[in-house]
């Protein structure tokens, strides 16, 4: 089901495609609800710790370069021609970086 109707962006006085719940700032009971919040989930140990994500980021350097010699070597058997220095560094795709 096609839809007719253009969105003209310029006239929309909000970032997306539909509008936000609110445009309020958040009150002294928004601030607070979110120290409980954050409090909270401190409490439950969910969010990464240095450590730990300097650990994931070198598996998935690892992952990535390791997926990169499979499909060169791979695009190599079948006889695609593939030039090192002209390839990407991170070979045209893959995982983003993690900022540190």
């Amino acid at each position: 089901m096609a839809v007719d109707a253009k969105v003209d962006l310029a006239s929309k006085d909000y970032l997306g495609i539909t509008p936000p719940i609110s445009t309020a700032q958040p009150t002294a009971s928004d601030h607070r609800l979110n120290a409980q919040l954050g409090a909270c989930l401190d409490g439950l140990a969910i969010f990464e710790d240095e450590a730990s994500a300097a650990e994931r980021v070198g598996v998935l350097d690892t992952l990535r370069r390791f997926v990169r010699e499979w499909s060169l070597g791979l695009a190599k058997e079948r006889g695609v021609t593939v030039e090192r220095d002209d390839a990407p560094a991170d070979g045209g795709g893959g995982l983003p970086a993690v900022p540190a």
